[in-house]
């Protein structure tokens, strides 16, 4: 008597349950993925360059579709990472094998914006991290009632909080404070021009991210 393996499907990430959607807008679609310890995504596959920033650690396997191979990794909190999905697919599912919810962001650049930075931002806080072809990230810190001054966001963007913080902001309409969770997702459109106030009793930190 003869067996058949049944030959597993995926889906597009839009329709993976664990990835669950957020917002979208003409040039980004933002996600939250959310894995409780001991479970693990369905096979999903992204086509679009996107985004990847850990909110918090996690022990994780990686296992692309058609392969028996399953990678794990240990990702500390505040990585983040372009992958260029548009240019080479991927089709897999992602494991939590951690002790606590695996918890990250995606942002797919569904387009570019109609005009971009001229030179890298230079402003209080702001330290830049990486640079792709299609985004720029920095890692914005400031202390206990720290504040970046005045300066302007001259791009379109992406604005991640990696801690719960009282985040403050400035610009040329309005002056208003938000208690912000970590996870969540600031988008902006430049020429922004604002000052930021940490108003928390722990740091601001946060991953900036503008579309090139």
């Amino acid at each position: 008597m003869s067996t058949t393996k049944v030959q597993e499907t995926y889906v597009p990430v839009r329709d993976e349950v664990r990835h669950r959607h957020k917002f979208e807008n003409d040039f980004a679609r933002v996600y939250d993925v959310l894995i409780p310890p001991g479970d693990m995504s369905d096979y999903h596959e992204h086509v679009e360059d996107t985004l990847y920033v850990c909110i918090a650690p996690v022990a994780m396997t990686d296992q692309v579709w058609g392969e028996e191979d399953v990678n794990q990794f240990n990702v500390p909190a505040g990585i983040s990472m372009c992958r260029p999905h548009r240019c080479d697919p991927l089709i897999h599912r992602v494991g939590n094998i951690g002790s606590n919810d695996m918890h990250m962001v995606g942002v797919e650049v569904k387009a570019s914006p109609p005009w971009v930075a001229a030179a890298p931002l230079q402003a209080k806080g702001h330290t830049e991290l990486w640079d792709h072809t299609r985004m720029r990230a920095y890692r914005l810190s400031l202390e206990s009632q720290e504040s970046t001054g005045a300066f302007t966001y001259d791009f379109y963007g992406v604005t991640i909080l990696l801690a719960d913080t009282n985040y403050h902001y400035t610009d040329a309409v309005s002056s208003r404070s938000m208690a912000l969770k970590a996870g969540d997702v600031i988008w902006h459109e430049g020429p922004l021009q604002q000052s930021i106030t940490n108003l928390g009793e722990s740091p601001l930190e946060a991953i900036v991210v503008e579309w090139l």
